[in-house]
């Protein structure tokens, strides 16, 4: 659905999936375009 696309877009999610002496687990991505780069934390909202 594009509607879907387009609310994900700029949204990732890295994977810890082995770490040996520490937790693994899912940190949510925001892919800031203009820097070439991602940040933790959710997504800046713009207001209406």
């Amino acid at each position: 659905d594009a509607e879907d696309k387009e609310a994900k877009a700029g949204e990732a999610e890295l994977v810890l999936a082995k770490n040996r002496n520490g937790e693994t687990g899912h940190i949510p991505l925001t892919f800031i375009a203009e820097l070439m780069r991602f940040e933790t934390g959710a997504p800046a909202k713009d207001p209406e």
